[in-house]
């Protein structure tokens, strides 16, 4: 007679996976109602009940069986249970034993893309910073210009006269760009950084299952990132340049030709820069309105099959929960045909 000890194993390994089998079930429906889960536990405990029956039989007829024709048949039924257990059974351990993992991976996944997306978006909104020592430059020069006619320069009069001013509304309008886009700036940041501490939410949040917290980050991050696709400095840069000597109120009454040369002369210059700078800017990338993140619920069932490199000990684990009986009743049958020997 085989030991009482194994039989005791068989049904603790037999409950273990039943239990098993009822936690793997439930992902099947997470909100299910109470008649559902009773649906569930009845069927964990029929498993439990036909492998503990199984694996009874199996051990109470196959040791004893003689060798030869009735021995095979013996091992060919219980490799079809083996089958039919693998099938019962065996796939629902592994739900249960992974799922956690797999809702970690789903989520790891999440965290991916909203690191991509973020930097995609800050790689973008920061491409204003190339043209910065260009409107810097330009703002100079003007300023410089001013400078100059007003020490004697252009025009021949080294006076605060009306070609001076002429270059001081031009000059003007440069600074309040630069200043325009200090601003801006300051907001870019300000949102870069809410970003970045929504995406540390959100990592903390996936890590921690914490399903509130992730949908409060996810939020947080999507609005930040709209916020930053609005704020398109370089297309503030693009109009500022486009209509830097619209509207410059030129001085109706000019003492020399000298002045009016001087004024039409630095006219046709700032427009040629700054057409030019802004067509430079008109060519770039540009950030669209970035599709909303979502937290999807990972699928339990498939998440097994995708990620199954990732949960090889897991795997392993539950089918050694199931199997560990076909090894014992191998060593029973080659003791007892050692016996008979």
């Amino acid at each position: 007679m085989y030991p009482t000890k194994t039989m005791s194993v068989i049904f603790l390994a037999s409950a273990l996976s039943g239990l098993l089998n009822y936690d793997g079930l439930t992902t099947i429906s997470p909100t299910a109602d109470w008649w559902l889960k009773s649906v569930f536990a009845l069927t964990a405990i029929v498993i439990t009940m036909c492998l503990s029956l199984f694996w009874k039989y199996a051990f109470g007829v196959v040791p004893d069986l003689s060798l030869g024709l009735f021995r095979a048949r013996g091992w060919l039924i219980v490799g079809g249970g083996v089958g039919l257990i693998l099938a019962l059974s065996t796939y629902w351990n592994v739900v249960s034993l992974t799922k956690n993992e797999i809702v970690r991976m789903s989520g790891a996944s999440v965290v991916v893309r909203a690191e991509q997306r973020l930097a995609l978006a800050t790689r973008t909104v920061n491409g204003y910073q190339t043209y910065l020592a260009d409107l810097s430059a330009l703002g100079t020069d003007t300023r410089a210009l001013q400078r100059g006619e007003e020490a004697g320069g252009s025009s021949g009069i080294a006076s605060a006269g009306p070609v001076s001013k002429t270059f001081g509304q031009v000059a003007g309008r440069v600074d309040s760009l630069i200043a325009s886009v200090a601003q801006a700036k300051l907001q870019i940041e300000a949102l870069q950084s809410k970003s970045a501490l929504c995406l540390a939410d959100l990592s903390e949040a996936m890590n921690g299952s914490n399903a509130q917290k992730a949908s409060k980050a996810i939020s947080c991050l999507n609005d930040a990132l709209s916020q930053m696709a609005g704020l398109d400095i370089a297309a503030t840069i693009n109009r500022g340049l486009s209509d830097l000597t619209s509207g410059v109120v030129l001085p109706v009454k000019l003492k020399t030709q000298e002045q009016r040369q001087a004024i039409n002369r630095f006219m046709r210059e700032i427009k040629s820069r700054s057409a030019t700078l802004a067509a430079k800017i008109a060519s770039r990338p540009k950030l669209s309105l970035p599709e909303p993140l979502t937290i999807d619920q990972p699928n339990i069932l498939h998440g097994v099959l995708l990620h199954w490199r990732s949960l090889i000990p897991s795997i392993a684990t539950a089918l050694a929960i199931d199997l560990l009986p076909f090894v014992l009743l191998l060593f029973t049958a080659l003791r007892y045909d050692d016996q008979k020997a």
